[in-house]
């Protein structure tokens, strides 16, 4: 097993809010919210945790 961690940066907030960033179009990724973590196994997406669920409480 390994483990891959990768910190994208998706621009400024009037940027990311944009419909049609790529972020967002990108079939391997198809983000709808930051930050987002995804889990991938053979290649597809096996689980993820998107926005306000990625947050870790203090």
């Amino acid at each position: 097993m390994f483990i891959i961690l990768m910190r994208v940066y998706v621009g400024h907030r009037r940027t990311w809010r944009t419909p049609r960033h790529p972020w967002r179009l990108d079939g391997s990724f198809n983000l709808k919210g930051i930050p987002t973590s995804i889990r991938w196994e053979n290649d597809a997406i096996k689980g993820r945790l998107e926005d306000h669920e990625a947050h870790l409480k203090s």
